[in-house]
C-alpha cells in the first residue's frame, strides 16, 4: 500500500508565499521556522512546478491539507518515509539532485504548511530520514492560509 501511495505523488514542490498555521499543533516542535522559511524559497525553485505554489496540487499530488494528510492515516506513512521518498525520487527524474539541506528545507516546509510546530532545534538530514511520526493532520487551522 505504502509504495502504491508513494508512487502516486510524483514530484514535490512550495508556495512562494509564506504564510502557514499557528504553532498551535499537537506534535513537537520537529524543525524550526528559519528552515521552514529557507524551505519555502527551496520549494519555489525546485517544487512547486509539480506541486503548485500553494502545495495544492498540479502535475503532482497535493502536499498539504487532506490529501497529504491522509497519506498517515490511510498508509501508515511515516515522515520519515515520505522524507525518503523525497531523496530518491524528487525532483522527478532528477531524484538526490538537491543537497541534503534543501530537502531537509523543503520537508520542514511542507510540515510547517501543514500544520507541525517548529520548534527550537534544527531538524537534521538523519532525523528527518529515520522519523517514525506518521503523517497526520496537526492543527484545526490546515494548510498554512
Amino acid at each position: 500500500m505504502k509504495a502504491v501511495v508513494l508512487g502516486a505523488m510524483g514530484c514535490l514542490a512550495t508556495a512562494s508565499l509564506f504564510a502557514g498555521p499557528s504553532n498551535a499543533s499537537y506534535a513537537p516542535g520537529l524543525y524550526t521556522l528559519a528552515q521552514a522559511r529557507s524551505g519555502s524559497h527551496e520549494y519555489a525553485a525546485n517544487c512547486a512546478r509539480c506541486h503548485g505554489a500553494t502545495l495544492d496540487g498540479a502535475l503532482g499530488s497535493p502536499l498539504r491539507g487532506e490529501s497529504f494528510t491522509s497519506l498517515g492515516r490511510e498508509g501508515d506513512l511515516h515522515i520519515g518515509e515520505f522524507f525518503h521518498f523525497m531523496i530518491t525520487e524528487t525532483p522527478v527524474g532528477a531524484g538526490g539532485s538537491l543537497s541534503h539541506r534543501q530537502y531537509v528545507e523543503i520537508l520542514a516546509f511542507v510540515l510547517y504548511k501543514n500544520g507541525y510546530r517548529s520548534g527550537p532545534r534544527p531538524l537534521t538530514f538523519d532525523a528527518a530520514l529515520h522519523s517514525k511520526d506518521l503523517i497526520a493532520v496537526q492543527s484545526e487551522h490546515r494548510g498554512g492560509d
